[in-house]
Order: C-alpha cells, then structure tokens, then sequence
C-alpha cells in the first residue's frame, strides 16, 4: 500500500530482521542446482495459481535461493480466525531430499508463542520439518513441498490448539490440581485477542499512520512503535486488501469476544508455558475496537487521496513520469474495443479521462437473483500497479456471501497486472454460486443463508432481489 510514502522516513526506511535463528545471510546457501531451483519455482507458482489458496507467498524469482515468505490467513471457526500469519522458508541446496528450514515471522518481537508447536522465538514443531519426532509417514520425503509444509502449519492452528501440546491425550481432564477443559478454553480466548492485536493491527498499519485523533483514545502508539524493532511490511499490500475484506468479520469476533471475557483480566498462562515461551497480556478489547476503526478509516482516507493526488496530477500520478499511466491507458481501450463486456457492463474512466480510476456499471441478467439491477463498481489504481493491487469496491449496495457490508469483494483475478481480469472477476459475482469456501465469506448474515439449507437459500434469493430491485434508488454520482 503506498501509505509508506506518508510515514515517517525513520519508520518507513527501517528493514525486516534477521530470522529468530540467525542472520538470513547465513541460512541462504551459496549453491543451488538447477534442478532443485526449477522445483522450487514450479512449487511457488502452483500455489500462487490456485484461486482457492489461503496462502500468500513472497520470493525473488531471480534468486530462490533467498529465502521465502509465506502468509497463512487463520481459517474461520478457529482462535486464528482471519489473523495474517508469516513464516519464513530457507531452502538447502539438497532441497527436496532434504526439508526447507521454517521460522514463524509473527511472534510480536519473540516475544508471544501463538501456539504449543509455534514458539516465540519463531521454531515450528513439525514432524515434516524434522523439529519434532513423529510417525515415520509422518516425517519429510522428497515427494512433499512448500504447499505441504504451509498445510500442516495451517493444520496446528486449529479449533483447539491447545490439544497440539505434547502428552495431552494422557493428561486427563485434570492435570496437577487444573481443569483442563478450562485452559482449553482459556487459551483459545487469548489466543483469538492476539490475533486480533497482533496478526491483524499490528500488522496492517503501524500506530503513527493513524488519523491523530486516536490518541485521545487511551492508545500509546508511541510505545507501541518505540517496543517493536521493526515494522513487518513484506506483505502489506496483501494485508491491506484482507483488511478491508475482512473489517466486519473482526468487529464480529471483538463483540463475541468481550462478552466472554473481563476486560483487564490478564491471560492465563498454560502449563506448557514458560522461560520466554508463553503468551502474556490483558484483554483490552475496547482499544482493539477503536484500533480496528481507525485502520479502516485511514485505509479508506488513503483510496481517497490516490483518487485526489491522479486528479491533480501529482507526483507520480501524470503520464509524464508513470508508465502505468499509458499502461492502463492501452489496457482500457483494448478493453472496449474487444467488446468482450458489452451488453453486460459499461466501463468507463474517471472525470477527464483518469486511467487510475475506472468505473464500471454492471447491469444484473436475466434469469439470476440480480435481473434488472444496475450496479455501479469502482477501481482505484496506484502508480505502482500490478505490485500494488487496485481498491475494487461495490458502490452501489451488493448482497452476496463473498462481498462485505463495506462493498468490498474477496476475489484474486487470473493475473494481477490485467485490469481484464479483474473485470471479469467482478462479473463473475452477478453469474455463479458464491465460493464456499468459508475464509471467502464476508457477509456473514448472507453466508449463513446460502450456506444454510434450502428455506435459508430461498431467503437469501429474496434479499439479492430486493438488492437489485433498489439498486437504482441510490446516487449513482
């Protein structure tokens, strides 16, 4: 997101550490064969082309030899829920006769053990990755891969975790004078609260971006920046977008959550925690709220300055000094003389012809919950589009399962560098069933409807009716 370029130089020119086990440099080998470079990349790729994939990575295509990063989004139902998680992958030269080396990224500092295989200090317990003794099948052979290891990650962080600790099957339900069953539950509320603090807000956009005004909230953002030595934006246009996909699914959980815990309360430690390896705080769930507003806002603020900053021709924004000025420019014409949208959708650019802001008017087919509807959407484009993905939003409000309250859409398009595809990603929303996969559904209300049975479907077709049917009462300026 280039809300980097507002912040402050000392903050935005500070760079990534070294991994919890060294400096990167050392953990990168010098020589890789060939062989084992094009398996890495063919792995790499057929991740990233899987439209179903929870899984984010970033590497240097150039050089696979540096280490990657991956990002796991929390699966829905979990204590992770839609929290942004990275880790880091070091490939040996023997790769695949030998396991990739993986360090867990989000650990506040190694300061919080996010799980009882995930330790603060960044070691993931697995089998598959030689850290942990299992079952033979269960350990490393050449015929698995970076998607295996990111799955089994994905597979620790659980409904329960807590059943991840070693030995717990023998404990019982009690354990030394403790219930058991009560620190399951008690490790999944701490869990779920620093999910929300550090997965997501940390992550998304460091205190000092924040409209000022939060201050007046309790925050110290001072000490929060002045407490971690580095601000992780590897991923921050990735964050960026989930965030705004996933805002209302996070204001869920704070409500839910605060109704099950005593704000102030501090954590409670596990039996496995200890020396540096634990998780500690308070719940503080009213400053994660107003946190959690304020992002939103700022984001919001920054769509809006994009659009004001091409409008003015600022900067970067002229065609003079940003290629992707004539490059969306060549795209939008090709686009309309193709042809390929018409009858279905108009697309237009912005007031004076503006290549970074699009606007596109989808008008609902026959025979589909959306007949007869006109919905106005809009792309906001950064001069550093494709690295930075377009802000797609609904202006006009859409009820569907994968489009949020806010007008956001959960959708990753065939090819991120063309605006195509994008369109058509956006058609695809009024012409096929909703994903079903559950990190996908943004709308709860309307998820629980199609996903509920046949009554519930049948009511979700009514509200996507009366959705279309009020679709031209709304300013279409």
């Amino acid at each position: 997101m280039s809300g980097q370029a507002q912040l402050p130089a000392a903050i935005a020119s500070v760079s990534t550490p070294a991994s919890a086990s060294g400096s990167n440099d050392a953990l990168a080998p010098r020589f890789m064969p060939q062989k084992a470079v094009l398996r890495i990349l063919k792995e790499l790729r057929d991740i990233e082309r899987s439209p179903d994939s929870q899984f984010h990575l970033h590497y240097d295509e150039e050089d696979v030899t540096k280490d990657v990063l991956a990002l796991i989004t929390g699966s829905p139902g979990t204590p992770y829920a839609y929290g942004l998680f990275s880790f880091r992958f070091t490939f040996p030269s023997e790769y695949p006769g030998v396991c990739p080396k993986v360090i867990a990224e989000t650990t506040n500092n190694q300061r919080t053990r996010f799980n009882p295989n995930i330790y603060a200090s960044g070691k993931v317990c697995l089998s598959i990755l030689g850290t942990w003794q299992g079952q033979a099948g269960e350990n490393w052979s050449s015929a698995h891969g970076v998607l295996s290891v990111l799955i089994s990650i994905q597979s620790l962080m659980c409904e329960r975790p807590y059943h991840n600790e070693p030995g717990f099957e023998k404990q019982g339900r009690h354990l030394a004078g403790r219930n058991v069953e009560q620190d399951i539950e008690a490790y999944n509320r701490k869990i779920t609260h620093e999910t929300i603090r550090i997965a997501v807000c940390s992550r998304c956009v460091p205190c000092s971006y924040l409209p000022s005004s939060i201050v007046d909230f309790g925050l110290n953002c001072r000490g929060y920046l002045s407490n971690n030595k580095y601000i992780d934006r590897t991923f921050e246009d990735v964050a960026t977008w989930l965030f705004l996909c996933y805002y209302r699914r996070y204001l869920d959980i704070v409500a839910t959550e605060t109704k099950l815990v005593t704000a102030g309360a501090p954590f409670a430690r596990m039996p496995f925690e200890g020396s540096g390896n634990t998780m500690e705080g308070r719940y503080e769930y009213a400053q994660l709220e107003t946190r959690l507003h304020a992002i939103f806002q700022a984001l919001q603020h920054e769509t809006d300055s994009w659009i004001r900053q091409s409008r003015e021709g600022s900067d970067q924004w002229t065609e003079a000094s940003s290629l992707t000025y004539g490059n969306l420019k060549s795209q939008f014409q090709q686009i309309v003389e193709s042809k390929e949208f018409d009858g279905f959708m108009d697309v237009a650019l912005g007031e004076g012809d503006n290549p970074f802001v699009w606007h596109l008017t989808v008008f609902g087919r026959p025979a589909t919950h959306y007949e007869e509807g006109v919905f106005r959407v809009r792309l906001v484009f950064h001069p550093e589009f494709p690295a930075v993905r377009p802000r797609v939003t609904f202006q006009t409000p859409f009820y569907h399962v994968n489009v949020s309250p806010d007008g956001y859409p959960y959708y990753r398009p065939e090819r991120m560098d063309e605006v195509r595809t994008h369109l058509r990603a956006v058609t695809s929303f009024f012409t096929t069933d909703p994903d079903s996969d559950p990190t996908t559904h943004l709308n709860k209300e309307a998820a629980e409807l199609f996903f509920g049975g046949r009554d519930k479907r049948k009511e979700y077709g009514r509200h996507a009716r009366r959705c279309a049917s009020r679709s031209t009462e709304y300013d279409q300026d």
